[in-house]
């Protein structure tokens, strides 16, 4: 077994607004590739950039990608990215049982009663009191209801997505830093 030493950027965010700490490691590893380190509160995002164009360091490409393309590059499993939003079913369902009333998909006593039924979708809190109600949400919303649930991003995401957007800042700031000093 060998080991190398490897040359490591780190820097700790003190005061991003309304979050914790962040700290931050960057490894140039080659002439245009890299990886980068965010923890913050215990939490660790990291993603390895095999291929960022020879003009760029881990530094630059960070700076020029946007947060949503990051977002879904450190984020764990971005398969997830967005959750249902819970808040929001009843309202969808009150929508579409009129559409489909004035479209005439359904019936007048049909959607009298799904009326009725939607009530408890309105304290939805998670899936497992939306398995309670899949026969409702199956009628109102169809086969596919789960394609035609309202979602959100996942706190989790919003959260990384703080954090990128705060680590960009800081970058912004030490390459201004360094610019002044080689001035």
């Amino acid at each position: 077994m060998k080991t190398k030493d490897i040359e490591v950027s780190a820097f700790r965010i003190l005061a991003p607004q309304g979050l914790d700490p962040i700290t931050v490691l960057i490894e140039n590893t080659a002439k245009g590739a890299g990886q980068i380190t965010l923890s913050c509160f215990g939490e660790a995002w990291n993603h390895f950039w095999p291929r960022m164009g020879e003009q760029h360091t881990l530094e630059t490409f960070f700076l020029s990608a946007s947060t949503d393309y990051l977002s879904n590059k450190l984020f764990p499993n971005h398969l997830q990215r967005s959750v249902t939003d819970f808040s929001e079913v009843y309202k969808q369902a009150k929508t579409t049982i009129l559409e489909d009333r004035r479209e005439h998909a359904i019936d007048k006593q049909t959607a009298k009663r799904l009326w009725t039924d939607i009530r408890d979708l309105k304290h939805l809190s998670d899936d497992y009191e939306l398995q309670e109600h899949l026969e409702t949400i199956c009628e109102v919303f169809g086969q596919e209801w789960y394609e035609l649930l309202p979602t959100k991003d996942h706190h989790e995401f919003t959260y990384l997505c703080k954090i990128i957007d705060a680590v960009k800042e800081a970058l912004k700031l030490r390459t201004a830093e360094q610019l002044g000093e080689a001035a």
